[in-house]
């Protein structure tokens, strides 16, 4: 069993598994000979040593099979990195260089830090107020009684699936049941409120009881928090479906914040929401988002919607992407802050689709939005909700999974109650007292579960030099005036990083791949302007998989140039870890073969960060440089461009690229 269901789900290991499976099966075979011609004819020399040989193979294969795992945990490898390298804090924490009131260069120094990290942790904590759960639906059980909705004009099943969805849920499509649990804050009303749908596990697993820790939290925090039952989706049903039926739910759900006799009554503040979802309700939650604004279902314009919720955030865990393509499109997405969460040990979502619904987010107009990604090494899939767990993976094929490679459920359920309410704070209470956990989560690693966190980050008031989206002249941008150019590199292009399953708009990056002496250049140059109050970014992370040390951060420095010729430098102003090695599966162990992963990082400097910087002047700067002091690698680069406030600056600059 063990090493028949390998070959299916170890592509990277399938001759090990052939052979495996040879084996064993020759060992079953040769222990039902020999305990045969033991007993039966006493051949007992030669029988018991075969015996004995089979046994002991039987034995490990038996082990193999139901041990945790086999993998090397390197959880800790990571985790210590930054410490020994002398990454304490981070980047700075403050947005801005500039005081805009005393025109001084304001800078944090480890007090500052020291108490904002304290603040931080006394803000996480479990709040003052007094959560209260209820759950609707249709059932006896259920406290609030809700109604059901005809999903048939988005999805018709065949008489069979119609069949078997009335023998387990005793109704179909025509009338599905709008059903979940809701926790509030006791005292207070006109509360900020999170949906929350869950993905698709096991239907007959009450998936949306999973996130009782999260809701129970935030409600202490005085938010009210829905989770939807999706089961009977996860039967049959495709995604829009999904999207259709949380909307669904939310408008029930608020129709009940207008009723007095209702518990729910005035609780629920509607000008304030956010939506969540996990693995396939990650991918639902941008779907519903899309399908909020719309006036008729896309494959079929008869079906006419009406929602037009006021929806300020969404927050993708773990999301699938792409398995619902409006019109054949990939869902694009503008204006609203954007969470995405994704684990480097998924077994489920392997590949972080997300990414590619991270880069089809974007602000239009003067909306004030943000979109962070926050990459979680030894995360797994299923350790975000109480009623999955550890296997990624129905049983038996979860037993290949290593599952001794991850940080705890306690760390992994922790993480997302923070993440989640610090998003909330920023996104519906207008709190942005810790809103740089979404652009310089270094500096709260010590106040975080011990373990790696790669981020990456944008907002609306990017500049973009290039994001090597709108054309394919690798040195030069449709929206910008800058040039790049790259010099001692083997090869430089623009190149796809694939993320989701199919369709348009996947993300685009430079590849650059490094000699095998001396430095390489990424030369931006510019339009002469002023950095002052500015800050450059980019991003940036490691392709290589062969022949590099994994126990090193990338050796790279960022160079400013200004009209003068004057210089300054800043030498590995972020840890960028390496290509990060994880042992999924144990025949990936059996075999030594490791998988890597390749999150890109994105880098935030301001004129505090360099050397000297007092001494060199700001306001002409007319060049940047990226030195990559690492041979041999392949190195991905996205996403150049600068911040600069006060916005009049901003308009300026526009002007001139014009």
């Amino acid at each position: 069993m063990f090493v028949g269901v390998a070959v299916i789900v170890g592509p990277k290991n399938k001759v090990a598994a052939i052979i495996l499976m040879f084996i064993t099966a020759m060992a079953f075979d040769i222990f039902g000979r020999c305990l045969y011609n033991t007993i039966c004819k006493r051949k007992y020399i030669p029988g018991m040593i075969l015996l004995v040989l089979s046994t002991l193979w039987i034995g490990a294969a038996t082990y193999v099979t139901f041990c945790p795992g086999l993998g090397k945990n390197l959880v800790d490898r990571y985790a210590v990195m930054e410490e020994s390298a002398g990454y304490k804090n981070g980047l700075r924490i403050n947005k801005s260089a500039s005081n805009s009131e005393t025109g001084e260069i304001d800078k944090l120094d480890s007090r500052d830090i020291e108490n904002l990290m304290q603040g931080f942790t006394e803000s996480v904590k479990t709040g003052q107020y007094t959560p209260v759960s209820v759950t609707y639906g249709l059932s006896k059980e259920d406290k609030l009684f809700s109604k059901t909705v005809n999903l048939t004009t988005i999805q018709k099943p065949s008489k069979f699936q119609d069949w078997k969805m009335q023998q387990d849920f005793g109704r179909t499509f025509r009338n599905a049941e709008v059903a979940g649990k809701i926790w509030y804050p006791k005292e207070v009303n006109d509360c900020p409120t999170l949906f929350i749908v869950h993905g698709a596990h096991d239907h007959k697993t009450q998936s949306h009881l999973g996130y009782d820790y999260l809701g129970e939290y935030l409600a202490s925090h005085g938010y009210v928090v829905v989770s939807i039952d999706e089961n009977m989706i996860n039967l049959y049903g495709y995604n829009s479906v999904r999207a259709v039926l949380f909307l669904e739910n939310m408008k029930q759900v608020i129709a009940w914040n207008h009723i007095k006799t209702n518990e729910l009554y005035e609780k629920i503040d509607e000008a304030n929401i956010v939506i969540a979802g996990h693995s396939r309700g990650g991918e639902t939650v941008a779907t519903a988002y899309l399908f909020n604004d719309y006036r008729c279902y896309p494959e079929n314009a008869d079906v006419e919607f009406d929602y037009h919720f006021l929806i300020k955030g969404i927050i993708a865990i773990a999301p699938t992407v792409d398995q619902y393509m409006p019109a054949n499109r990939s869902v694009a997405i503008d204006n609203v802050n954007y969470l995405l969460i994704h684990g480097s040990h998924d077994e489920d979502v392997r590949r972080t689709m997300g990414e590619k619904q991270y880069g089809n987010v974007s602000f239009k107009g003067d909306r004030d939005c943000f979109k962070s990604l926050v990459y979680i090494y030894g995360a797994n899939h299923g350790q975000f909700n109480d009623e999955w767990g550890l296997y990624d993976q129905t049983k038996p094929i979860g037993y290949l999974n290593n599952v001794n490679n991850f940080i705890s459920m306690d760390d992994q359920k922790e993480l997302l109650k923070v993440l989640t309410k610090t998003f909330l704070d920023v996104t519906l209470k207008n709190d942005d007292t810790y809103k740089s956990l979404f652009y310089d989560i270094d500096s709260y690693s010590n106040v975080l579960p011990k373990t790696a966190y790669q981020q990456s980050y944008e907002d609306s008031d990017l500049v973009s030099f290039n994001n090597f989206e709108d054309n394919t002249d690798t040195k030069t941008s449709d929206d910008s005036a800058a040039i790049i150019e790259v010099l001692n590199a083997v090869r430089w292009r623009e190149g796809v990083r694939t993320a989701g399953l199919d369709g348009d708009r996947e993300n685009h990056v430079l590849y650059i791949e490094t000699k095998s002496f001396g430095d390489c250049y990424l030369n931006i140059y510019i339009p002469q302007m002023d950095l002052t109050t500015g800050r450059f970014t980019f991003s940036i992370g490691d392709n290589t998989e062969k022949d590099f040390d994994p126990t090193q951060f990338l050796d790279y420095s960022v160079r400013l140039t200004n009209a003068e010729g004057m210089q300054i430098t800043v030498h590995n102003p972020k840890a960028i870890y390496p290509s990060m090695e994880v042992e999924l599966f144990k025949t990936d162990s059996i075999s030594g073969t490791s998988e890597y992963r390749h999150p890109l990082s994105t880098v935030m400097l301001d004129c505090t960060n360099f050397e000297e910087y007092e001494d060199f002047d700001m306001s002409c700067v007319k060049e940047i440089t990226i030195l990559l002091h690492d041979n041999n690698r392949s190195i991905e680069i996205d996403n150049i461009g600068v911040y600069i406030e006060p916005m009049e600056e901003v308009e300026e600059w526009k002007k001139q690229l014009q």
